[in-house]
């Protein structure tokens, strides 16, 4: 009860010699977990249930994006969708051959898609709120959120034309 509202009337204070016992919770440290890098309030390691846990809700823990997050470029990537043996795609590029199978392309471009499509909704999601973008962030999902790097296009009379970063 002293959890639920620190400080309170059932969170009785500590005196000298006073003794906390904290139970074990057998296998702590294998809860699933997503990871958020970048340009986040609070980049880091989330535990979310095993079932996964709502983009939106982790956004929300991750306190959000921070001021020169590109949420445009904002990528997921799940372990899952990741190939778990090398193709014969893989090897023909190894070898530089440029002939795949039908299978191969085909995996690969499913593959793109799924992770094109969590993407895509997580930029829907942020930008917008779109409770139809929200999806569940499973264990093992990677967050990253890149710095937006804007420019100055400067044309004229000058020595090298074109677009110059630029930062606020």
């Amino acid at each position: 009860a002293a959890l639920e509202s620190p400080g309170g009337t059932s969170d009785p204070p500590l005196e000298p010699d006073d003794r906390i016992f904290v139970r074990n919770v057998a296998n702590w440290h294998e809860r699933a977990t997503g990871r958020v890098r970048g340009e986040a309030v609070r980049p880091g390691v989330y535990a979310i249930p095993p079932q996964g846990q709502l983009a939106s809700e982790l956004i929300s823990r991750f306190g959000g994006f921070a001021t020169y997050a590109d949420i445009n470029g904002a990528t997921v990537f799940r372990p899952s969708l990741l190939p778990t043996r090398d193709t014969s795609f893989v090897n023909a590029l190894r070898s530089g051959a440029r002939e795949v199978s039908a299978e191969d392309a085909q995996f690969l471009k499913a593959h793109a898609l799924a992770q094109g499509n969590l993407s895509t909704r997580l930029r829907r999601l942020a930008a917008g709120g779109d409770p139809g973008a929200d999806f569940l962030i499973l264990d093992g999902d990677l967050v990253i959120i890149p710095t937006r790097t804007g420019s100055v296009a400067v044309y004229g009379a000058v020595r090298r034309p074109g677009a110059v970063a630029f930062r606020q």
